[in-house]
Formats: structure tokens, C-alpha cells, sequence
């Protein structure tokens, strides 16, 4: 059933009820007051020619039924007088009310273009984000890979000149010496640059390169800083370079907070799945620390909670005095791939 059928029903009763009640109660008693309720109906649930109609009824119906009811010595100028009062009256209120409904209507309509546009901005916004971020892994890895590429091959031929330099000169001891030092920094050197390399570069290419990654940064780590640093890998889930990348960044943050702000000396990088869902967490025996206050200051923290929302994830920080922290993300994998 139509609305519109359905309000003039509701219209009609109100009135015909109202009407009746001003009959049975007699003329002595005014429900002029009470006409306002079809009134306000037909203003805010039909259009004009209905409201207007609702008005005249609403004007003519009291009247006729005070002289129904035995009103006597009546007027007809006064009664037409009276009408035309009362059918003014409702239309002043019949406009009044359909103006609050247009008024209504323009807010609504201005929430939901002010919404749309909020809603289109926001998507900007993190379209622009993650532009943002995919552009930095891409010049990172073109640097890495401009690195490894020119800069070690290089040294490599530095090296290998200088070793050529030593052995001509064996016969004269001090220059074989300075000869085989500059063979030793050259190859440091060389070094570096592989190290360089490796951590702009991040995730090594193939199937298995987060795996790779975050079996070099545990090891790297124990290494260079003498902490003891282990990768455990439950499950490990086959997911694309791009969420791989913002896995490893995540965790490499997490471990390098953990030595730089926490001064821990066992971290434990684990990686599994609950459900549908993968999650990797690094926990630590460091210091402990507020969560609620380092994560609105902290920027690392703020960039690592926005790599975990591009994940479609989340990321949990637990801090418990005495217990170290521990972080956690959980992000959604496909069901169907498990190595």
C-alpha cells in the first residue's frame, strides 16, 4: 500500500473522530485546538492542495457541527467569519510546519553531500597514504638495488686492483702492507654496502623473501647489538610484496624500539595464524612503558598502527610492569594458503 492512500486514511479518521467528539460534546465546548492535529498531518505527511483541503475541512466541520448540536440565533456572517478565522489560522500553521519540513529536508540533504564528501576525502586521504608509502618502498628498493649494483661491483673492483697492486709489489714490505690494508677496507667497505643494500631492499624477491627477511633481521640483530634475537614461525602465511613489506617494517620498528627505548636483550619475533587471520608478535624483556602515552606521540608507533590499518589489520601494544612489551598484528590472510 502506497503511502499517500495510506496518510489521507489517517487524515480523514483523525478529522471524522474529532468532528464526532465536537458533536457529541455540543457547542458549549470549543475542539478548535484539537483540529490542529489533521491540520499538522496533512502539512508534514501530504503536499499543498491536500493541506488545503485539510484546512477548509478543519474550518467548516466545527461549525457545521455546533448547529447540528443545537446552536441557535446563528449569524451566517459570523459563521462564515468564524470559518475564515480558523481556516487562516491553520494555513499560517500549514506553513509553518511545511517550512520546517523543507528546512528539515535541506539539513538532511546537506549532511549527506557534507558526509559523501567527508567519506570521498578520507578514501583520498588513505589512497593518497598508501601512494605514499608504495612510493617510498619503490625509491628504497631502487636505491638498494643501485647500491648493490654499481656501488659494490665498485668496490669489487677496487679490491681486486688493489690485491693485483700488492702482489707486484710484494718485494717491498711496507708498501705490500699499506697494499693488503687497502684491500681490507675496500672489502669492509663492500660489506657495508651488501648491508645497506639488504635493509633498503627489505624483502628479497620469491615466494619465500618475508620468510628471508625476518630470519636475517633476527639474525643481524643478535649480532650487531649482542641481544639475543629469534625468529618462531607457527605458520607462515603466502601473502603478496606489498603486505610482506609492511609486515617486515612493522616488526623491524617494533624490534628496533626494543633495543633503542626498552634496552632489551631477548626479543622473540613469532608468526602464526588464529582463524582466518595471521598475526606476528614481537615480545620483548625490555622496559615497559604506558602504551595510551607513547602510541599519541610516539611517531614510530603512530606509522606502525597505520601500516597495520593498510594491512586491514590491527596492532596491539602490551605493556605489562616487569613483563616487557609485547606488540601484535593481526592481519587477514587467505584460508586456503598455509606453508
Amino acid at each position: 500500500m502506497q503511502r499517500g492512500p495510506v496518510a489521507s486514511g489517517i487524515i480523514l479518521l483523525a478529522l471524522l473522530v474529532i468532528g464526532y467528539a465536537d458533536y457529541f460534546f455540543g457547542y458549549s465546548f470549543s475542539f478548535d485546538a484539537f483540529y490542529l492535529i489533521p491540520v499538522c498531518l496533512a502539512a508534514w505527511m501530504r503536499g499543498l492542495p491536500a493541506s488545503f483541503v485539510t484546512c477548509a475541512l478543519s474550518a467548516i466541520v466545527p461549525i457545521a457541527g455546533n448547529v447540528l448540536a443545537g446552536q441557535r440565533n446563528v449569524v451566517v456572517s459570523a459563521l462564515f467569519w468564524n470559518s475564515a478565522i480558523l481556516f487562516a489560522f491553520y494555513l499560517v500553521v500549514t506553513f509553518l510546519i511545511r517550512r520546517i519540513k523543507a528546512l528539515q529536508a535541506s539539513l538532511e540533504h546537506q549532511v549527506k553531500e557534507r558526509t559523501a564528501k567527508l567519506t570521498t576525502e578520507i578514501a583520498s586521504r588513505e589512497a593518497l597514504e598508501r601512494q605514499l608509502l608504495s612510493v617510498s618502498e619503490r625509491e628504497q628498493r631502487r636505491l638498494g638495488e643501485d647500491v648493490h649494483d654499481i656501488l659494490c661491483q665498485h668496490l669489487t673492483a677496487c679490491a681486486i686492483s688493489a690485491e693485483v697492486l700488492g702482489k707486484k709489489l710484494a718485494a717491498h714490505t711496507a708498501t705490500a702492507a699499506d697494499a693488503r690494508s687497502v684491500i681490507k677496507l675496500t672489502e669492509e667497505g663492500i660489506a657495508i654496502a651488501r648491508d645497506v643494500a639488504r635493509g633498503l631492499l627489505a624483502i628479497p624477491l620469491g615466494e619465500e623473501g618475508l620468510a628471508i627477511a625476518l630470519e636475517e633481521l633476527a639474525n643481524k640483530t643478535s649480532d650487531h647489538f649482542r641481544v639475543r634475537c629469534t625468529l618462531v614461525t607457527d605458520f607462515f602465511p603466502a601473502l603478496d610484496v606489498e603486505p610482506s613489506v609492511q609486515i617486515y617494517r612493522i616488526v623491524a620498528e617494533a624490534v628496533n624500539n626494543a633495543i633503542r627505548h626498552g634496552k632489551a636483550g631477548d626479543i622473540e619475533i613469532r608468526i602464526g595464524r588464529e582463524a582466518d587471520l595471521g598475526y606476528v608478535t614481537i615480545h620483548d624483556n625490555g622496559v615497559s612503558f604506558d602504551p595510551e602515552n607513547i602510541a599519541t606521540s610516539g611517531l614510530g608507533l603512530r606509522i606502525m598502527k597505520h601500516r597495520a590499518q593498510l594491512l586491514n589489520g590491527s596492532l596491539d601494544i602490551i605493556a605489562l610492569k616487569g613483563d616487557g612489551v609485547t606488540i601484535r598484528c593481526a592481519f587477514p590472510i587467505p584460508t586456503n594458503e598455509v606453508r
